[in-house]
């Protein structure tokens, strides 16, 4: 049975394209939509709750987040715990998810994680602790360009 998604997104040449990405990121392409690499503002929400899988996520989007910025936010918030609780392994992979959405969303997805996603876990990374690093680690090539600039203009 097909999603709205995967019923929008026909092209061949889409479908190449988007098993190439989700390869990188690292999950099989026939667990994905069919078709354009873009990922709009709708396919966020349930992007984020199919490859992340946590139910108190799922509940906070479902109820709290009706633009993009505050799924993203509510996203963001997941990941802040997570880091603050040293729970690696499921940071990286929130952290891939980002970056998947960054490198391959629309430009209003691009924005809500440089702006909110980023900025939120910044604050984590900000806080003097010994974690700090660790957390620093995990973050994408990607994420970690973002995360830098954001901190060598925040003074101007």
């Amino acid at each position: 049975q097909a999603t709205d998604i995967e019923k929008e997104r026909t092209s061949s040449e889409g479908v190449k394209q988007t098993e190439k990405f989700w390869d990188k990121f690292g999950i099989a392409p026939q667990q994905l939509p069919a078709g354009d690499v873009l990922i709009r503002e709708e396919d966020v929400a349930p992007l984020i709750d199919k490859y992340i899988q946590a139910p108190d996520l799922r509940q906070v989007l479902n109820t709290n987040a009706s633009s993009i910025f505050s799924q993203v936010g509510c996203f963001a918030d997941y990941t802040r715990r997570l880091a603050e609780n040293g729970e690696l392994q499921k940071l990286a992979s929130c952290f891939k998810l980002a970056d998947s959405l960054l490198q391959n969303g629309c430009a209003t997805v691009k924005i809500a994680i440089e702006n909110v996603f980023m900025y939120t876990i910044g604050l984590v990374i900000d806080k003097p602790a010994t974690a700090r690093e660790k957390i620093k680690a995990q973050l994408t090539p990607g994420l970690l360009h973002i995360y830098n600039h954001q901190v060598q203009t925040s003074g101007i």
